[in-house]
């Protein structure tokens, strides 16, 4: 296309941004054509009787507001009746998403005489949990959602300073940056360049640049220059880009796979051709900072030469799926899911399977879900669950011989029980990547030799390791990293917002989520691109840059950092941050996922270290709790509660639980079963800290709890936060039976009976489960103890 343009038709895999010369074409109810930005700003100064220059259009418009119906003027000049041919025919293509700067309902106007679904929203509306192919997202106002009340609030008249201020922190700019990366083509029509700050919402990233196209009348070089690393300029108008884009020859996905958005073709043959054998740095690279290159682990493979192989393990694996639709890969915290997805993926691959990875969900699913409907032995792999759980319906019904891999940790797994046997195709097999064979642990010191780093004393301590945790973990102690960590992380911890992105990025590792960058955007208020390009060389060895995103190398390096390097004080500051804009997009099942995890009092302990960790986390929750947001959370108030019980405060815990209750209540369909665990626990403390013989007067609450409890233990997913909650049963019992009546002594015994039943079946079924049996001893001997003073 003219050499400068886009190459394919592909209108359902593209975003089209609109800006007032597209309008400009349009007729109002006046039989006008549409003003663009400035035509407007002429308006204003003519009815007020100003030059033009003299004032800002929102200067302007509270002027006009005092002398005549501002609401009526706009309403008369944004309301349109009639478009062009060509603007019809642009609106005809069936877009992946359409965003524009206009007020007026063109778009609208265009779909609905074209018979085509309306989904219209503003940027003051609440962003539903799936944006349907084809919505349009007013970012500046509608004309349909204004009134004579709220004209000047609805209408943003002064562009720049919204853009700035109110689009790049609000949940649309999420959307807008993951449409932008997704997609094949991002036009820009209609801007000109009192419109650059348009530009300021893209990237200046290379895969950006390359697909996006402003379209202009005529050629402006001041524009095109001002553009440049955001884009490329068309001189061809909307009617040259409209009759050129429908001359273009229309992709086909299944024809190049690399095209395809939510998939990436595994391909264990790309680097086949490259002999050269990894490098020591490469390797200790990889060990140390977790920097990892599947291309280099494909061509190595099945020898360890570059990762340890695995192959038995990983024949085991592919026997499984076999039999099975989903595999589910698991482990603890940093033994090589991602790793071993990648070895997996290549044998596999390697016996004729059609192999890709499912990285994120891309607004362009469907359309690459038709395109790989024809492959045959199709594997999906997702080295995150939290992306399996948003697609696998989607993806299942699309593509019915397809099979399953799913990494997950081994924690998320056992929470997770129920959701895992509901959401994900069955029949599920399972392999777990904990613990090491003596052959395994063989080839990593084969590895840490031929990086140089074997030294006597680090043989010893990896002869000891149980996992791949472990092995790296022993490998800072001795590889002498720490020292050259500090002397890269000055320069880094010097700029406060670089600081935050950094420590934000590795935070959310440790948490399992990658950094989107528009969340991180959100969180330092910079983008963060822009920001680590300042000191690309230092922050590369700690933080992959690719696309313009922010990407850490591993969860174990992460915690390191987080560990040796990063002060509590930047911890909880930044962890603020994240949880307030976590909690501002929890429509999310991401988001949720974050706010879940660093709103825990045990996750904070484990992050927030030093002298001052008890001061720290105290403040971090008081700064928490004047969010509003924040504080209509259930699950804030349960942990504020949980840190509360930590400091002793018992009096204190149970309110703020109280509060947790009345925040569920106003919840629909909020299940409490976190704050029923919690509450008989404070209860039971609570009751421990009064007399010996003093009167227990939370009773009717224990046991209503505990009634709770006995079916929250027989279900895997609730069952490790009832047990530990039981376990206070048998102090309470110990120094609080006295102080209750006959009838109570009887009912508490009544439900301690039904308990030691049930935990007898468990410890049938889980005999190798020790936290079972300890709790079923505990609650056996609360029991015995009850028995001495409950009178027949």
């Amino acid at each position: 296309m003219n050499g400068n343009g886009p190459t394919t038709f592909d209108p359902s895999g593209s975003i089209l941004f609109l800006g007032s010369g597209f309008a400009a074409e349009a007729r109002n109810l006046s039989g006008d054509l549409l003003p663009t930005g400035m035509g407007l700003k002429q308006i204003f100064a003519d009815l007020v009787g100003v030059e033009v220059g003299a004032y800002d259009l929102q200067t302007l418009a509270d002027e006009v507001a005092t002398r005549t119906d501002l609401y009526q003027l706009l309403y008369q000049t944004f309301t349109v009746v009639s478009l062009s041919e060509m603007q019809l025919r642009l609106l005809s293509l069936p877009w992946l998403r359409i965003y524009t700067t206009n007020y007026d309902d063109a778009i609208e106007l265009g779909l609905q005489k074209q018979h085509k679904a309306i989904h219209s929203y503003c940027y003051d509306e609440s962003k539903p949990r799936k944006l349907l192919p084809g919505s349009v997202v007013h970012l500046h106002g509608a004309i349909r959602r204004t009134s004579s009340n709220n004209v000047r609030d609805q209408l943003v008249l002064n562009e720049h300073s919204y853009v700035r201020q109110h689009f790049e922190r609000s949940l649309w700019y999420d959307e807008f940056s993951r449409d932008v990366r997704f997609a094949t083509n991002c036009c820009f029509i209609g801007y000109r360049l009192a419109d650059y700050h348009i530009a300021a919402l893209l990237q200046p990233v290379k895969t950006i640049r390359d697909k996006t196209f402003f379209i202009v009348k005529e050629h402006d070089q001041i524009f095109a220059n001002r553009v440049a690393e955001y884009g490329r300029v068309m001189p061809i108008g909307l009617d040259g880009f409209v009759k050129l884009y429908l001359e273009l020859p229309k992709l086909n996905r299944l024809q190049s796979p690399h095209s395809l958005k939510t998939f990436r073709y595994i391909d264990p043959l790309r680097d086949k051709k490259t002999i050269t054998p990894p490098t020591p740095i490469e390797i200790l690279n990889l060990v140390t900072y977790g920097t990892f290159n599947e291309g280099r682990c494909m061509e190595t493979l099945p020898n360890s030469r570059y990762v340890i192989s695995r192959q038995e393990m990983a024949e085991s694996a592919v026997k499984t799926l076999v039999t099975g639709k989903t595999l589910l890969v698991h482990s603890r915290l940093g033994n090589g899911k991602s790793i071993f997805l990648s070895i997996l993926a290549h044998k596999l691959a390697a016996a004729g399977h059609q192999c890709f990875w499912c990285h994120e969900n891309s607004p362009t699913l469907l359309e690459d879900l038709r395109a790989l409907k024809p492959l045959q032995r199709l594997v999906i792999f997702f080295d995150s669950y939290d992306v399996a759980i948003e697609v696998l319906d989607s993806i299942a019904q699309e593509l019915d011989d397809a099979v399953f891999v799913v990494a997950i940790r081994t924690g998320i797994l056992e929470i997770r029980a129920h959701e895992i046997l509901d959401r994900l195709p069955q029949p599920i097999g399972r392999v777990s990547l904990d613990g090491l064979a003596d052959s395994e642990r063989d080839d990593f010191l084969s590895l840490l030799d031929l990086a140089g780093i074997l030294e006597r004393g680090l043989r010893t301590d990896v002869e000891r390791c149980d996992d791949i945790r472990e092995i790296v973990t022993s490998i800072y102690k001795h590889s002498g990293i720490r020292e050259k960590l500090e002397n890269e992380l000055v320069p880094i911890f010097s700029d406060t917002p670089l600081r935050r992105i950094v420590i934000a990025t590795h935070l959310l590792k440790i948490a399992g989520q990658d950094a989107e960058s528009a969340f991180l955007r959100a969180v330092s208020g910079f983008d963060p691109f822009t920001v680590a390009q300042k000191f690309r060389t230092k922050v590369s060895e700690i933080i992959r840059i690719e696309d313009g995103e922010l990407r850490a190398h591993s969860p174990v390096f992460s915690a390191y950092l987080s560990e040796e390097f990063f002060r509590g004080e930047d911890i909880a500051d930044v962890l603020y941050l994240i949880i307030t804009e976590a909690v501002r997009r929890t429509p999310s099942r991401r988001y949720r996922a974050i706010k879940s995890y660093f709103m825990q009092v045990s996750n904070l302990k484990q992050l927030i270290r030093g002298s001052n960790q008890k001061a720290l986390i105290s403040g971090l929750f008081d700064h928490l709790h004047r969010d509003s947001l924040v504080n209509d959370e259930p699950l804030f108030w349960l942990q504020y509660s949980i840190w509360m019980m930590d400091l002793n405060e018992l009096s204190a815990s149970e309110t703020f639980l109280s509060t947790a209750y009345t925040r569920a209540e106003s919840l629909s369909g909020f299940k409490t079963y976190q704050l029923d665990t919690h509450g008989l626990r404070i209860l039971l403390l609570i009751e421990q800290s009064m007399g010996f013989a003093e009167r227990v007067t939370r009773i009717e609450k224990i046991l209503s709890t505990l009634d709770n409890m006995i079916v929250m233990v027989s279900e895997t997913s609730h069952r490790s936060y009832a047990l530990r909650a039981l376990n206070e049963l048998e102090p309470f019992v110990n120094t609080r039976a006295l102080g209750l009546s006959d009838s109570e002594s009887r009912a508490l015994a009544a439900n301690l009976e039904r308990l030691v039943r049930t935990l007898e079946d468990l410890r049938r079924d889980n005999e190798h489960n020790q936290e079972v049996a300890e709790t079923a001893a505990s609650v056996e001997r609360a029991q015995s103890a009850l028995m001495k003073v409950v009178r027949p």
